[in-house]
């Protein structure tokens, strides 16, 4: 498994014109490869955001968040049901944050295994609730199971990027 660490700056004037740029920070960019599942973690300062997973590249899956948000404000009504992301609400502020995502892309043998990597997605939920006493932001809903594999796998990547985690940047 692989980590990677990205900086998602928002840019666009207008929430309806809303938008974002992902810089990487480290890691070989893999995360913006279609080819394997990924679990990430969206972080502003010391706040954990969300958790989510995804089979397609990171800026894909951004996106597919980001085009239901700008739809909802300029129409004032959800696209199929939803409104995308909620953390983008933070573009809205004055000074705009700089986001960090950590992306943990996982090994080729799970690529066809989406509830494995909501299992860990949600492993990680967890740990996170655990040792902050707060569960991410706006984090909707997450998936899990017993699978003592994925609770392994998650608290090592917990473990490996805790320093990075509880970093305010």
């Amino acid at each position: 498994m692989k980590i990677e660490e990205y900086k998602l700056i928002f840019s666009g004037k207008t929430q309806s014109e809303i938008t974002f740029n992902l810089i990487a920070l480290s890691g070989s960019e893999e995360a913006r490869k279609k080819a394997n599942r990924k679990v990430y973690i969206i972080k502003n300062g010391e706040k954990f955001l969300y958790v989510g997973e995804a089979h397609c590249s990171i800026d894909t899956k951004l996106k597919r968040g980001f085009n239901p948000y700008r739809y909802f404000i300029r129409n004032g009504k959800k696209r199929g049901g939803y409104q995308g992301y909620k953390w983008i609400q933070l573009s809205k502020a004055k000074t705009r944050p700089e986001l960090r995502v950590f992306v943990i892309v996982l090994d080729e043998k799970y690529r066809d295994f989406r509830g494995f990597a909501e299992a860990i997605e949600g492993e990680l939920v967890y740990l996170i609730r655990f040792h902050t006493g707060l569960w991410p932001e706006f984090q909707n809903e997450i998936h899990f199971n017993n699978d003592l594999e994925s609770q392994s796998i998650a608290k090592t990547l917990f473990n490996s990027l805790k320093d990075n985690l509880y970093n305010k940047s």
